[in-house]
């Protein structure tokens, strides 16, 4: 879940939210334990089997709108630029106003979104919660999609690896080729070339 204020002098402050589960489940009970040996959440066609009870993963857990939930979050106070000028992490109480499909946001983002359009909850689309306005989640969006598509941007031209680029994989195929009698080398020269990317922090994955 993600959040954005305004907190003036032209800085928002952007947030990532998940549900704080730790809160229900206490180290050492049975509870605890179960969930080890589940391990995680398993996907099937038309169903899944969850972690935890349904009752705690899918009810008391779940950032639903217009209900306040326990949540651990990250702060970032990015500036006019997009910048980061300074970030918290810690446990907080996060409520949600709205909730969106993902072509929802999309529609946002792309400006073909009408404000009149049927709601439907079988598209994730749902009303507004507390004293916002629709033009305030346009906005909201609006600026959230701009600082991630900007700091992805100052994440890529900064050195980080697109691992998805057949033009990466081929210069990296190229150099342990030439460098086939030497694999320590070839092994040295990457680990430089990431350096960077395993030091930094980063805003997004995009």
């Amino acid at each position: 879940m993600q959040s954005i204020e305004n907190v003036g002098n032209g800085v928002m402050r952007v947030g990532a939210h998940i549900a704080d589960v730790s809160y229900f489940v206490h180290s050492y009970t049975k509870l605890d334990r179960d969930e080890k040996d589940c391990s995680t959440i398993v996907y099937f066609i038309q169903c899944n089997i969850p972690m935890l009870p349904r009752l705690l993963c899918e009810e008391m857990r779940l950032l639903n709108p217009g209900v306040d939930r326990l949540a651990f979050s990250v702060m970032w106070d990015i500036d006019s630029l997009c910048e980061i000028l300074d970030h918290w992490i810690g446990r907080a109480v996060f409520g949600s106003y709205c909730k969106f499909s993902y072509q929802n946001a999309q529609e946002i983002i792309e400006g073909t979104f009408k404000r009149n359009k049927t709601i439907s909850n079988d598209t994730g689309f749902a009303g507004l919660h507390g004293q916002f306005k629709w033009q305030d989640i346009i906005v909201d969006i609006q600026n959230v999609h701009k600082i991630a598509k900007h700091r992805r941007e100052s994440r890529f031209g900064n050195g980080a690896l697109k691992l998805n680029s057949w033009a990466l994989l081929l210069s990296l195929q190229n150099l342990r080729d030439n460098l086939k009698d030497d694999p320590p080398l070839f092994d040295i020269i990457v680990l430089y070339a990431t350096k960077l990317m395993r030091l930094a922090t980063y805003f997004c994955t995009g």
